[in-house]
């Protein structure tokens, strides 16, 4: 058996396998990106498999185009690399550089006549791809935007509406009040419900702490003392990880956007508006 044929007597008895993988190929119904390894050893008969499914898709192709309504489509371009021929160079531009070139060229078997053909084609190709950079990145800003806007009604949820802010501060002045405690309780307790909360949590814990000690057998002194360090620590603890969080967001909702904006922003409806622009760009 001769290395390297692709046509001939099937002696190798691929024959089933090679209309099964044209028909993957060449169906119109198949979603690109498509990938199909094939392994073995040297004179096993992957090139004669090759060609056998270039030849099986090219014959899909032709029965194609001369039936409308045909499962399969009717222009399918086979191009062939050799990468071992670039392995010096950067492989990636070479493959693309390599299909444009062959694109370029007439192929009569897969329906492509002649150059000029073969240049309309590859011109509305280049034009396909160009849109669909463009849709890329629309999608990808449209996505940008709607988790802005989500980061900035999960912030305004956790800061009371951002009511402890006064003046005309951009959101990055704000993170950088977090890091005070001063700063993070104008931030988190802005108003009398948010410091009625954490006194109760106060409350809470040191009763907790309290009776906890005190079925340990501790005189009340012992008792009192703990639940006092342990009213004060557990609360600031919670504010410490709630600014953590909270910083996030601001970090999320862009620095340089001001507090005053937001609270007079209707957040649900640019929320809704975002997903609506996402859900458009993906369509």
């Amino acid at each position: 058996m001769t290395p390297d044929v692709v046509h001939g007597a099937d002696l190798v008895g691929v024959g089933a396998d090679a209309d099964a993988i044209a028909n993957l190929i060449a169906a119109s119904e198949t979603t690109p990106p498509l990938s199909i390894s094939l392994f073995g050893d040297w004179g096993s008969g992957k090139t004669f498999l090759i060609g056998q499914i270039q030849e099986r898709v090219r014959r899909l192709a032709l029965r194609s185009r001369r039936a409308p309504r045909s499962a399969y489509c009717g222009f399918v371009r086979n191009v062939s690399f050799n990468a071992w021929q670039y392995a010096d160079s950067n492989l990636w531009a070479s493959l693309v550089t390599h299909i444009f070139d062959e694109l370029a060229k007439p192929e009569p078997t897969a329906g492509v006549t002649d150059e000029a053909v073969a240049r309309a084609q590859l011109a509305r190709l280049e034009e396909e791809l160009a849109a669909h950079s463009g849709l890329a990145q629309r999608l990808e800003r449209a996505r940008d935007h709607a988790r802005t806007v989500d980061a900035r009604r999960r912030l305004l949820r956790w800061t009371w509406g951002l009511t402890g802010v006064t003046g005309d501060r951009s959101l990055g002045e704000l993170k950088s009040d977090l890091t005070s405690l001063r700063g993070a309780l104008r931030l988190l307790v802005p108003n009398a419900r948010a410091r009625l909360g954490l006194f109760l949590a106060a409350l809470l814990t040191a009763a907790a702490v309290g009776g906890a000690v005190a079925s340990l057998g501790a005189d009340w002194v012992t008792r009192l003392l703990v639940a006092v360090v342990a009213s004060v620590a557990v609360p600031l603890a919670a504010i410490r990880v709630v600014g953590q969080h909270v910083s996030g967001l601001l970090a999320q909702a862009g620095d340089a956007a001001r507090a005053v904006d937001l609270r007079d922003a209707s957040i649900d409806a640019e929320v809704e508006v975002a997903r609506t622009s996402t859900t458009i760009s993906i369509v």
